[in-house]
């Protein structure tokens, strides 16, 4: 360990902001085991002032580093820069900071945490600070403050603080521990480093201001050594998860971001991302050094597989921004980079460059197919024969999954469905039972959690009645971090699960994140598009089994109509149904008591749901499908879905009811289509019914709310949903509660 008084006396031991002629002070920064490096005084980017003849004696040890990993074209290996320059031989850093001095008149000085054995967290501005010291009190229950006072960042272009007043925190790491070689650790408003990462110390000045000393460097507190190492075991399981044989594979392990990006004009920043990883500028002038994220293996971000490159630039460099164009991502991996910086796209011609020796069966088709989903047995452009159709051998596709308590389904098998609400609206919740009856019925289901965790769900099945059987036989639950094309292991997995027949119904519990894991967005109608293709749509088809994506709603109650948040290709690449789950506000869900959930059906394309509802409501033009009444006042969790709470009248239309005049109007209309017609004015509809047009409309309006016509809010167009009949009403009437809404079916069922 280092002595904390060695670095104590030598970071106070100029006035702040002094931070000319630096000679004598970084002698004694490295004395004291500091690792340093000089600083851009405008960019905070650490300058690399090796000379040629240090930079090839650097690169040839690169080079036979390479080559002891078992790197083929091990010569193509260069030497790290960035915050790697920084150093802790004496006579390197001095004249180091004399060239730079020389080159630039005065210059910042900066620390690497790792090699000088800290651990630095950082705090961009006063609350952040107080939140830090306030978590250290409960933890340790000592008082702290910081080792340095940074000056902030402020935007000329807006002329506005981005953040000021922050602070660093200098801890000691202890003897014997084995710190990650990569990461960071955050909370709310703070971050703790540990390796790889450059912080300005006195005497630094920027613009905004100097860098203060004010004291105290402090041994770790075991609180942020467990945090660090908890960091660690969840990096090496992650990477021991990603890790699959094969040429490609080896030669990613192999070959750091540093051997691609540095000959090809990227500059490392000195810096890392929330995950720990470094950030890169591109080639060429940028207003934003940050332009890429180099994610090397086991990184734990979330949204990306590793590793890769994820670009932030909107400005990246030619080959690059035809792979952005193309792919519709800014996610690429390290032989991705290489074939389309240099060959185009081929990835055949960079495997040959890198002396990899096969090119792996997922490669070998076709270069530009990396990232696609997996291809169908055969090709979709093949001529489809609709001869079969036209001559009426054909059923209308059925739903036969999700049972309503009158005998109607709710989904259709090989088709995809949405499920979109409001946060805790029970979306989730609805889609757990309906995998609960499917596994009591025998039938295997999917679940891609990207929402939740194995535990939360697994409570939530047993809750429902699941038995620990069930589960561990047909619940086949996944976690996925990354899209399915991410890694040779990851498209085995995928792959693996496109079996037909396999499952019956298949949950996306989570729509926005999944998407995000594919490095879209949920926004772009092109990406939610290609989503479609590779995820819910290629389960749908290749497997037969219906596909249910649980999505969110926007806060604007008013302009959200039947759609899902994001692009509208949300609601157009649904191939089934969309649902519409809306929560009782008079009989909320909840421990002990009997809540209700409300479905509406917002599209239907195969038209065999809707027809089955009630209660149309212009405004979203959805019906009414049902409620989900969830009973947890037993030692079960209990659910049913049941007919909806009626036929929602306004009095004008009530009073003006007329069911012989309703059906005459139903069968005129009825009648229309048969001689080929599909849609009607209200005045087409007046000229085929006999009787006063006021009393015609107002009927017409009856049969639109009921749900036996469907008005379009666009263009004011009437279609047919369900025939209306007069005696069908009236003998269910008196026969079933008072407002029923499914009269028709009960009749049917007689």
């Amino acid at each position: 360990m280092i002595g904390s008084d060695a670095i104590e006396s030598v970071l106070g031991s100029r006035p702040e902001g002094q931070n000319a002629d630096l000679g004598p002070y970084v002698r004694a920064a490295v004395r004291a085991g500091l690792a340093v490096v000089p600083v851009s005084p405008t960019d905070k980017m650490p300058l690399d002032m090796r000379t040629a003849v240090q930079k090839r004696a650097d690169d040839a040890d690169a080079q036979e580093a390479a080559k002891g990993r078992g790197v083929v074209a091990y010569q193509k290996a260069r030497s790290k820069s960035g915050v790697h320059v920084a150093t802790t031989d004496t006579d390197r850093a001095v004249k180091y900071f004399a060239r730079a001095e020389k080159q630039h008149g005065v210059v910042n000085f900066g620390i690497e945490v790792g090699r000088s054995g800290l651990v630095v967290v950082d705090a961009d501005n006063a609350a952040d600070r107080e939140k830090f010291e306030a978590e250290y009190l409960e933890r340790t229950g000592h008082a702290i403050s910081a080792t340095v006072l940074s000056p902030g960042k402020f935007d000329e272009a807006t002329n506005e603080w981005v953040h000021r007043d922050g602070g660093h925190y200098y801890f000691t790491v202890p003897a014997g521990m084995d710190r990650p070689d990569s990461g960071s650790v955050s909370r709310d408003g703070w971050t703790a480093y540990w390796v790889n990462r450059l912080v300005l110390a006195p005497p630094s000045k920027r613009a905004e201001g100097p860098y203060r000393w004010q004291g105290a460097v402090r041994p770790l507190p075991e609180f942020l050594r467990a945090d660090i190492e908890a960091w660690g075991q969840v990096r090496a399981e992650r990477l021991a998860r990603e890790r699959v044989a094969g040429p490609i594979d080896d030669w990613s392990a192999a070959t750091p971001w540093d051997a691609l990006l540095e000959p090809d004009g990227w500059t490392a920043t000195g810096h890392t991302d929330s995950c720990g990883c470094p950030t890169w500028t591109a080639p060429g002038p940028h207003d934003n050094p940050k332009s890429a994220v180099a994610h090397e293996d086991g990184c734990t971000h979330e949204a990306y597989f590793s590793p890769n490159l994820h670009l932030w630039t909107d400005n990246p460099p030619d080959g690059l921004a035809d792979y952005v164009r193309q792919f519709r991502t800014q996610t690429l991996s390290k032989i991705q980079y290489e074939a389309w910086t240099k060959f185009a796209g081929r990835i055949g011609d960079a495997c040959a460059s890198w002396g990899i020796a096969q090119l792996p069966p997922e490669h070998a088709a076709e270069d530009f197919a990396i990232g696609d989903a997996p291809a169908p047995a055969e090709s979709t452009w093949k001529r489809i024969d609709l001869g079969a159709i036209a001559r009426g051998n054909n059923e209308a596709q059925q739903p036969t999954i999700f049972p309503r308590s009158d005998g109607r389904f709710l989904l259709y098998p090989g088709l995809t469905h949405s499920f979109h609400g409001e946060s805790e609206s029970g979306k989730s919740l609805v889609l757990q039972w309906v995998c609960v009856l499917e596994m009591g019925s025998g039938h295997h289901v999917l679940y891609l959690d990207y929402e939740s965790d194995p535990v939360s769900v697994t409570r939530r099945l047993v809750d429902m009645g699941a038995t620990v059987e069930q589960i561990e036989t047909y619940f086949d639950y996944r976690l996925p971090e990354a899209a399915p094309d991410s890694t040779p292991g990851d498209r085995a997995a995928f792959l693996g699960l496109l079996t037909p027949g396999k499952y019956s119904l298949a949950v996306i519990d989570g729509v926005t994140a999944s998407i995000g894991t594919f490095g879209a967005s949920s926004q772009s109608n092109d990406d939610v598009n290609l989503w479609t293709r590779k995820l819910p749509r290629a389960l749908a088809t290749r497997t037969g089994a219906a596909v249910a994506m649980v999505d969110h709603v926007t806060k604007d109650k008013d302009s959200r109509g039947r759609y899902a948040i994001g692009a509208q290709a949300k609601m157009a690449d649904i191939t089934g149904a969309a649902y519409m789950v809306e929560p009782d506000r008079d009989a909320p869900v909840g421990k002990g008591t009997v809540g209700k959930i409300r479905l509406r059906i917002g599209k239907d394309r195969p038209s065999e749901v809707r027809r089955h509802c009630t209660d149309y409501r212009a405004g979203d033009h959805s019906h009414l499908v049902g409620d989900v009444i969830v009973d947890s006042t037993g030692d079960t969790l209990s659910l049913s879905l049941v007919s909806g709470a009626g036929k929602q009248v306004d009095a004008s239309v009530a009073t003006a009811r007329r069911p012989k005049l309703m059906e005459s109007i139903s069968r005129s209309i009825e009648s229309a289509m048969d001689d080929g017609e599909t849609e009607w004015s209200a005045a087409a509809v007046e000229r085929r019914v006999t009787g006063q047009g006021a009393r015609i409309r107002a009927n017409v309006k009856a049969l639109v709310t009921e749900g036996y016509l469907a008005n379009d809010p666009i263009n004011n167009r009437l279609t047919f949903v369900r025939p209306y009949r007069e005696a069908d009403d009236m003998e269910v009437r008196s026969a079933l509660p008072a407002g029923d809404p499914y009269a028709d079916d009960a009749q049917a069922a007689k």
